[in-house]
């Protein structure tokens, strides 16, 4: 008996075992996401990197602590659709293909196609829904829920429409029959709020509620910043309905509440019933009262929203914890997503479609445990289906969800409203009887008389609001040409501004130029431009333009008014003329001593505690571009109050972010991890201590560390780190970093490095106000005067003897580019003619009788062109035009121009000298002629440069031709017949006429062999010559010439410019070189030039000798070279005719 048992126990226990150990079927299921984006499509926001974790942790418990019955499991495959339907449609028969799968769960995005297709295959499809580009809302789509064509088709996201039966049910409850309904019909809006608004009327039909009034509004509406579109509808129904029921998006809200506060019903008579489809968003519970963009609550929307209740989407209770798990599985396998997060320094909050992905698991596994257990075919999804239909599930939202007979989540939703505080009534006054007050009639007279005060007062303030001296008109804003050249933008300093101008309009042109800037009513003003196309001008903006209007102190940039018509919103204030503190600390040429410093630091104390002091209360945005700077060098603070008009850019962009981290480095951490607050006076403290640094510095703070601005903001609002991130105050007394030209050396208080620590707290409440903050810098004023003016004059004085010296330096600049703009006018034109134009003489066209016109052309210049790319073309006519021009200085001649490869000079203008302009042009001819023998091409170096060159001489007619770029013309038959002779004659020729030739003849120096007679264009036969050569004898003679002499001293000045001597370089004298080149004394010669005398050694000292000479008597003479180096001028010129090399004395001898 006792085998017989222990027989059965042992098969019991081996049954048993076996169901635990032995694994069941596993069943997989498709997941489709989009969590990748197709190259090129920026656009997709890839909603499926921040919940696909939710499915892996859905099956993990599924698999792990709930089980299927029969051990088995669930597993899924993913399938990726790119946010796009006709991949999502490929995959989803790439799924059914491999013949394994059971069930979809998604797609992300559409589901109308793919849900046929589940249909089709007769396998379960469960969505879970998702937005895409703010536009559209997919697998929300009405017919889906049509269980004829969709079978198979369930979703965990309720459909918007089901929000109707909870509308429906507050209204019963409050016995509400009659109401108005009102709804978005914008196209751009990413909600179907006609569809919605629809099924809600319906269903309010269905429970005998009648709607007396339905309208819609066309455009969605921003408040704040377009056009409120519920006046009218308003108007048209307040005398027909009481009760509202406003669908749209919660922002809209606001303005129809707002709108109804205004026209005075919401005085206990009028209730709106506000359908917001979203889900409540439990961090911000007060952004119904905000509107869209908003920072702040205004006073007229916490009273107008006491006569509202909300119908919403209820929160997630169990978010952050949700939020936690599904995270870490999405960081690993298969997904392996890493989880930028979406708000700085938090955990990313996952959206609730990744709730709804977890809840159409968990459906899923729930059917598929009812299938099992009745022995059907799991993968049969209609006969599934049936387990999922009128069946309530527990959400990971933390409460329970009913699903519809259509398969849709019917959604929990929430009713809200205004919190009050349980002691007051709907007055806000406390009950009766919590005080008494003892009342007697005698002073009855003084209360009236009390009262009758206040309305006189309030009358007069509401009068004041409502007179609106704070508005312009744009039309009176005059705004100058000089002005629109630096709108917006940012000019450097061109000079300094004279202390003995008084006036703006001078001022002007030496300032910087931040904004636009105009003239209203005589005086200079900045223009801030409003971004917005409407600004609606509520209570709240009338009560903080006259606070504005009203302020003044000496160190508060005066706010003079705005103007408010579109599409030329913006605010006025007064203009600086210095431009801003960030500004003069950048610009080198302000020197600053402890005197600029400490009344810098004063000033800005003064302004903020004065501020802190007023109705502003904060400043929000303090920084050194935000102090201004007057034509006094007193600071004033800008840019504080109005956030309400503030530019606020509704969609954030990539290539912007690092522009905004930048303006939030001066930002205390505090206010960082929590943007919605725009400011508070220990986040200004902190803001003050980085001006502090940087003007004790002068550099940003940040400026040592290799950072980007988003990751410094990062790093400052981090809570993890052991201390907190700030600018290293180490090095701060650090000098030597700094320019000396721009700071006087005086040593840092010890407070003021105390201040900085102090003012960079992580503690807000350990951080010192304004006011205690100045006299703990009490010790950066020592060495000032107690009066003010004082300071100011010497001040003042530093300033102008700074100005002094900088006036002189700018004057040498102005001598020296006048001189550069000289040389290159003497370039372009004759001497004679550039000096009467510069004397604003008009020039006349001038005859000349007789004058040498030189043409020369460069033969085969088409094809060496061909065989060239362009910039070896320019390049060769570079080097060769070069050449030419250094000839061209040792001859009295003038090159009118080049056009292309031809070459034109003339002699004899426009200074006449009788006859030598033929021999001048001779001379000069032969010299071309022989250097283009000598001349190589770069790029060609094996062709050989052949040149024409022509000659002629008669009359002309010279003038100035234009008045924008004037150039030196030459006209008459004399230039043409230049031309043929050049044209006509052959390479390396000098071809020349019969006019030239009796002319050159006279000098009896000039060998010329005749041609005969040829055929010239135009002109028939003319009688022509060769010039060949000088006689050299009857050159020295009749001193016409310096071809030899330039031949024989070629060499010389390249070794004299570069070569090394004795330990000595020559490149320095390179423009005494040049004047030592063209000396002219043509009483005993024509030309001074000196041969290479590079090999004696003394030549290097007599040089610097003749420097010194030159300098002394202000010019470089042919009598002061020949002083210093011993020689007459007719030795040198007899021993470089024949060749010889010129004996210098050495330096003992001098």
């Amino acid at each position: 008996m006792l085998r017989f048992l222990s027989i059965i126990f042992c098969c019991v226990l081996f049954v048993v075992l076996v169901k635990h150990f032995v694994c069941g079927e596993v069943f997989v299921v498709g997941y489709l996401t989009g969590s990748q984006r197709k190259p090129g499509d920026e656009g997709y926001t890839r909603p499926g990197l921040s919940i696909s974790g939710a499915i892996s942790l859905a099956i993990h418990e599924i698999n792990t602590i709930h089980r299927l019955i029969g051990n088995h499991t669930i597993a899924f495959v993913t399938a990726e659709t790119y946010g796009d339907e006709t991949e999502s449609i490929k995959q989803t028969a790439r799924l059914w293909s491999h013949g394994k799968l059971s069930a979809y769960i998604g797609p992300q995005e559409t589901c109308v196609h793919e849900a046929r297709m589940a249909a089709s295959f007769n396998l379960p499809m469960i969505s879970y829904a998702i937005k895409k580009h703010l536009l559209y809302l997919f697998c929300a789509h009405p017919e889906t829920s049509n269980k004829i064509l969709f079978p198979t088709f369930a979703r965990t996201r309720p459909p918007d429409t089901q929000i109707s039966k909870s509308v429906a049910s507050v209204l019963l409850k409050l016995n509400w029959r009659k109401v108005a309904l009102l709804y978005s019909g914008s196209e751009t809006s990413f909600k179907n709020f006609e569809a919605v608004s629809k099924t809600i009327e319906n269903t309010l039909l269905f429970h005998n509620i009648e709607v007396v009034f339905k309208d819609k509004w066309t455009t969605t509406y921003h408040y704040g910043y377009t056009m409120n579109p519920f006046r009218e509808i308003v108007e048209r129904s307040f005398s027909i309905a009481r009760i509202y029921v406003i669908v749209g998006h919660y922002f809209e809200h606001l303005g129809f509440m707002l709108c109804l506060q205004d026209r005075g019903l919401l005085n206990g008579d009028y209730f709106v019933v506000g359908v917001d489809v979203e889900q409540y968003d439990a961090l911000q519970p007060q952004r119904y009262f905000r509107g869209f963009l908003s920072g702040q609550v205004e006073e007229e929307a916490d009273t107008a929203f006491k006569s509202y209740i909300g119908v919403v989407a209820s929160p997630h209770f169990n978010s952050e914890e949700f939020a936690m798990k599904v995270n870490k599985y999405t960081h690993k396998l298969p997904f392996h997503f890493q989880n930028l997060p979406e708000t700085i320094g938090r955990s990313r909050r996952i959206p609730v479609e990744g709730v709804y992905l977890y809840d159409a698991v968990f459906v899923y596994a729930r059917a598929l445990n009812e299938t099992l257990s009745r022995k059907h075919n799991p993968k049969d999804g209609k006969f599934l289906m049936e387990f999922l239909r009128r069946r309530a599930y527990k959400s990971a939202m933390g409460y329970y969800v009913f699903m519809d007979e259509n398969g849709d989540a019917e959604g929990n939703y929430t009713l809200i409203a205004r919190k009050r505080d349980s002691l007051t009534n709907e007055t806000g006054l406390y009950p009766v009887g919590i005080f008494e007050m003892s009342f007697n009639l005698s002073d009855i007279p003084t209360l009236i008389g009390f009262m009758e005060i206040l309305l006189y007062k309030s009358w007069l303030y509401e009068r004041e609001l409502e007179s609106l001296l704070w508005r312009i008109d744009y039309r009176d804003i005059a705004i100058n040409d000089v002005f629109s050249n630096g709108k917006f933008s940012k000019l450097r300093y061109c000079s300094q501004i004279s202390l003995n101008s008084d006036n703006d309009v001078k001022e002007f042109r030496y300032c910087n130029v931040y904004t636009s800037i105009g003239v209203f009513k005589g005086r200079f003003v900045a223009i801030k431009k409003i971004n917005r196309k409407h600004v609606e001008v509520n209570r709240k903006l009338k009560k903080e333009l006259k606070i504005m209007r009203d302020l003044r102190h000496d160190n508060i940039n005066q706010f003079i008014g705005a103007c408010i018509e579109s599409p030329n919103m913006c605010l006025l204030s007064d203009y600086c003329v210095r431009g801003s503190l960030k500004d003069v600390l950048e610009n080198e040429q302000v020197h600053l001593d402890h005197i600029f410093v400490a009344s810098m630091v004063a000033d800005i104390l003064r302004g903020m505690i004065y501020l802190h002091d007023s109705n502003i209360n904060y400043h929000g945005n303090l920084k050194s571009s935000n102090c201004l700077v007057d034509s006094r060098w007193v600071v004033k603070i800008s840019d504080f109050g109005l956030n309400q008009l503030k530019d606020e850019q509704l969609v954030d962009t990539q290539f912007n972010m690092e522009t905004k981290f930048c303006k939030l480095v001066y930002k205390a951490p505090e206010l960082l991890r929590n943007l919605v607050i725009p400011g508070t006076q220990k986040g200004d403290v902190y803001s003050f201590g980085f001006i502090l640094y940087e003007i004790l510095c002068r550099r940003d703070p940040w400026s040592s560390l290799s950072l980007s601005s988003s990751e410094i903001v990062k790093l400052v609002m981090s809570c993890e780190l052991a201390t907190p991130f700030r600018p290293s105050l180490d090095n701060i007394c650090d000098r030597e970093k700094m320019n000396s030209k721009n700071y006087d050396f005086w040593p840092i208080p010890e407070c003021c490095i105390q201040c900085i620590s102090c003012c960079w707290s992580e503690n807000p409440d350990d951080r010192l106000d304004f006011k205690n903050l100045r006299t703990k810098l009490r010790p950066l004023r020592k060495g000032l005067k107690s009066n003010i003016l004082d300071n100011m004059l010497q001040v003042m004085e530093r300033y102008t003897n700074n100005l002094e010296a900088l006036v002189d330096e700018r004057t040498d600049q102005l001598i020296e580019e006048k001189k550069k703009t000289e040389t290159l006018l003497y370039d372009m034109l004759p001497k004679t003619v550039a000096d009467n134009l510069k004397r604003g003489l008009k020039v006349e066209a001038e005859s000349f009788e007789s004058v040498t016109v030189f043409f020369s052309d460069v033969v085969g210049f088409t094809e060496m062109s061909a065989l060239s790319t362009p910039l070896q073309i320019v390049d060769f006519l570079n080097d060769l035009y070069t050449l030419f021009d250094s000839i061209l200085e040792s001859y009295d001649v003038y090159k009118v121009e080049t056009i292309g490869d031809a070459y034109m000079v003339v002699s004899g203008l426009p200074i006449r000298n009788g006859n030598l302009h033929a021999a001048e042009i001779a001379s000069m001819a032969l010299h071309l002629l022989h250097s283009v023998k000598l001349f190589k091409i770069r790029h060609l170096s094996h062709r050989n440069l052949l040149v024409r060159i022509g000659v002629h001489t008669g009359p002309v007619c010279a003038g100035v031709v234009g008045l924008k770029m004037p150039r030196y013309c030459l006209f008459g038959d004399t230039v043409n017949t230049a031309s043929r002779m050049e044209t006509s004659g052959l390479p390396l020729k000098i071809h020349c006429s019969q006019n030239f030739v009796d002319v050159v003849k006279k000098f009896s120096c000039f060998e010329t062999v005749e041609r005969g007679f040829v055929n010239v264009k135009g002109k028939g036969e003319m009688r022509t010559f060769w010039l060949t050569g000088e006689m050299h004898e009857k050159v020295e003679q009749n001193n016409v010439s310096l071809f030899k002499v330039n031949k024989q001293t070629k060499e010389f000045y390249t070794n004299f410019i570069s070569r090394e001597v004795n330990g000595k370089h020559f490149s320095g004298y390179e423009q005494k070189s040049k004047k030592l080149r063209t000396l002219h004394n043509r009483q005993s010669f024509t030309k001074i030039k000196v041969v290479d005398i590079s090999q004696h050694k003394c030549f290097c000292h007599n040089y610097e000798q003749l420097d010194k000479v030159g300098h002394e008597r202000n010019t470089l003479s042919a009598d002061n070279v020949l002083s210093v180096l011993s020689l007459s001028a007719n030795e040198i010129h007899h021993k470089v005719l024949r060749s010889e090399s010129v004996p210098f004395l050495q330096q003992s001898s001098h």
